[in-house]
């Protein structure tokens, strides 16, 4: 099973609407250098980050059941897990209680496979700058925005309620220029604030 290094049994914040629990997952296939999760996704450091058994997430979710909404997923980057991110929220969705995947948009395949198999329920994509400027905001040479596109594009086809938003990061993500591109790609999108670690 899929190994969790985090856990927020109560979250107000993480589901819209929702009242929900967080899942963390350890990974990532971007190297944002103003990560607020930084340590899922440093590989020197995740080795070190004690593994919450999946039993105590299961005993948790029936255990909350009626008080608690949903589960939120997110990392790290969820999707890089491929069919084991599949194989979790299917065990998840047999306690009959609401998925969101916090995911970067980066595997539309992916996102596209929980959709097709009716296993998620909500998904918020975080989009982290403009096409020209996601070398920097990512901390990778080489990314085809095209992804991101293609996964907007999957998730409004097929009608699966979904939030985009992006991380105000002072001098490397500008406001104005993320509404633009969500006018450009028909989207409304939700700011949020950059807040560095103490």
């Amino acid at each position: 099973m899929l190994e969790i290094k985090g856990f927020i049994p109560v979250s107000l914040i993480d589901y819209p609407s929702k009242i929900c629990s967080v899942i963390f997952l350890g990974g990532c296939n971007f190297r944002c250098p103003w990560c607020h999760n930084f340590d899922l996704v440093d590989e020197k450091v995740l080795p070190n980050i004690k593994n919450i058994p999946f039993d105590y997430i299961l005993n948790h979710i029936e255990k909350r059941k009626g008080k608690i909404d949903g589960i939120c997923i997110s990392g790290g980057e969820p999707t890089i897990h491929g069919q084991q991110l599949i194989d979790l929220i299917y065990e998840i969705k047999k306690k009959k209680i609401l998925v969101k995947l916090d995911t970067n948009g980066s595997n539309p395949e992916v996102v596209e496979e929980l959709i097709m198999k009716k296993i998620i329920d909500f998904i918020s994509i975080d989009i982290k700058n403009i096409p020209e400027k996601y070398p920097q905001t990512i901390g990778l040479q080489n990314f085809d925005f095209s992804k991101i596109i293609k996964t907007l594009q999957i998730v409004k086809e097929n009608k699966i309620e979904f939030q985009a938003r992006t991380t105000l990061v002072e001098k490397i993500v500008d406001r104005t220029q993320m509404e633009k591109l969500a006018k450009k790609l028909n989207i409304d999108i939700v700011f949020q604030d950059y807040r560095r670690k103490n």
